[in-house]
C-alpha cells in the first residue's frame, strides 16, 4: 500500500512540473505555429531572407501577414504563397515575357520577331522603386529594328510597362523632313492590318494623339493619350481581337491607372481577317531629325491572359494610381506563389493584392 501511495505521489508530482515547464517555454507563438503547419503541407517555400544575406536595413520594409490565407513575409523579392479557392484559371503560371531590367544590360534577349532593343542600362533616370533603367534611342532605328514581340495565336494580350519620354514631341530638332511619326503602341497581324496608339509632332506639344485599326477600321479615335515627356508612367495595354467584321475588339491603355478610353474597334475584315499576333513598341516612321531620342523602359511584362496580382494602394482597380505587377511562379485553382514586388511603393503597409480574373475583373482583394 505504501508502494502505491508513494507511486501515485511521483507522478502527481511529475504532472505539475510537466504543466510548469510548458507554461514557462519561450517562443511559441499560436499563429506561428499554425501558419507553420499549415506552410509544411502546401509546401511552403523557405523564407531566405537569412540565407541570402539581407541587411538590417532592409527589415524595416518587413510586415507580418497576419491574413491567414498567405504564407510568407512581406520583404521585397520574396516568394509569398496565397491559398484559398476558386482563383481565376492561369493555364500557364508565369508571364509570356517578364524582365525588371536589374540584373542585365542585355534582358531583351529572349525577345524574338523583327529585333531585340537596342540600347543600354542606365542608373541615371530610373522609376521610383527601381535601380536600373534600360535606355533605347530611337532615333537609331527604324521600323524594322523596334523592339517587338511575337505573341502567338492568342486572341488576348496584356501589357505593363513603365516608361519614360526624354525629349519634346514637337521640337524642330527632333523631327525628320515629315515630322516626329512616333507610334508607342502597335499590334501587327501577318497580313498588315494592325493597330496602333500614335503621335505627330508637327501637330503640337501634346503630338495630337490617334488610335487606329489601320485597314479595317471605321473611324480613328483621337486625343485621350496626350504625349507628356520628363515623367515615368505605368502604362497597361489589354487587348481582345474582334471577330470577323464585328466591332467588338478591345485596345485599350491605362496609363497611372486611369483608363484612358473603353471603345470597340473592329481589327478584322473578310479581306484581313488575320488576328495581330505581334506587339511593337515606339516605333517610327519618316525618320527623326539630328537629336538623340531617349526613351527609357523598366518592369515589362506582358502576358496572353488577363489573370495576374496586382499590389495596389486601393481595393479595387477604379481607386488604385500605383500598381506594381507581382511575378506569378505557380497557379492554380487553391494556391498561387509569387515573387513579392514593391516597385514604387514606399512599403507593403495599408496596400492590396488584387487577384484580377480572365475577364480583368477583381476576382479577390487580400488587405496586406
Amino acid at each position: 500500500m505504501k508502494n502505491y501511495l508513494s507511486i501515485l505521489k511521483w507522478i502527481i508530482t511529475l504532472a505539475i512540473l510537466a504543466l510548469l515547464f510548458n507554461n514557462c517555454s519561450p517562443g511559441f507563438d499560436q499563429t506561428e505555429i499554425k501558419n507553420s503547419k499549415n506552410s509544411s503541407e502546401i509546401n511552403q517555400p523557405t523564407d531566405s531572407s537569412s540565407e541570402t544575406g539581407i541587411s538590417e536595413e532592409n527589415t524595416e520594409n518587413e510586415e507580418a501577414i497576419t491574413h491567414t490565407d498567405i504564407f510568407g513575409k512581406t520583404i521585397d523579392g520574396n516568394n509569398i504563397l496565397i491559398k484559398g479557392e476558386n482563383f481565376p484559371n492561369k493555364a500557364i503560371a508565369e508571364p509570356l515575357y517578364w524582365t525588371s531590367f536589374e540584373e542585365s544590360d542585355d534582358p531583351e534577349s529572349d525577345l524574338i520577331g523583327y529585333g531585340r532593343f537596342k540600347g543600354l542600362a542606365d542608373t541615371n533616370i530610373t522609376a521610383p522603386g527601381s535601380n536600373v533603367s534600360h535606355r533605347f534611342d530611337i532615333s537609331r532605328q527604324d521600323q524594322n529594328n523596334s523592339p517587338t514581340l511575337n505573341f502567338g495565336d492568342s486572341n488576348e494580350l496584356y501589357v505593363f510597362k513603365k516608361i519614360y519620354y526624354d525629349f519634346e514631341i514637337d521640337h524642330a530638332d527632333n523631327m525628320g523632313p515629315l515630322g516626329l511619326n512616333l507610334k508607342i503602341l502597335r499590334l501587327w497581324s501577318p497580313e498588315g492590318n494592325n493597330i496602333y496608339t500614335g503621335y505627330q509632332g508637327l501637330e503640337g506639344s501634346t503630338g495630337n494623339p490617334r488610335t487606329y485599326a489601320e485597314y479595317t477600321g471605321q473611324s480613328t479615335l483621337w486625343g485621350k493619350i496626350p504625349f507628356i515627356p520628363y515623367k515615368w508612367h505605368q502604362t497597361e495595354i489589354v487587348y481582345k481581337a474582334s471577330q470577323v467584321d464585328v466591332q467588338d475588339g478591345i485596345f485599350t491603355v491605362i496609363r497611372d491607372g486611369v483608363k484612358l478610353w473603353d471603345r470597340k474597334f473592329r481589327m478584322r475584315t473578310s479581306n484581313k481577317s488575320a488576328k495581330y499576333n505581334e506587339i511593337a513598341f515606339d516605333q517610327i516612321s519618316n525618320g527623326t531629325g539630328n537629336n538623340s531620342l531617349n526613351i527609357y523602359y523598366d518592369d515589362l511584362y506582358i502576358d496572353t491572359t488577363f489573370t495576374r496580382i496586382m499590389l495596389s494602394d486601393a481595393p479595387n482597380l477604379e481607386d488604385s494610381r500605383v500598381l506594381e505587377v507581382q511575378i506569378p511562379l505557380q497557379w492554380s485553382k487553391n494556391l498561387i506563389e509569387i515573387k513579392l514586388r514593391k516597385g514604387a511603393h514606399e512599403s507593403f503597409k495599408d496596400k492590396y493584392l488584387l487577384i484580377i480574373d480572365e475577364k480583368n475583373e477583381v476576382n479577390k482583394v487580400i488587405s496586406l
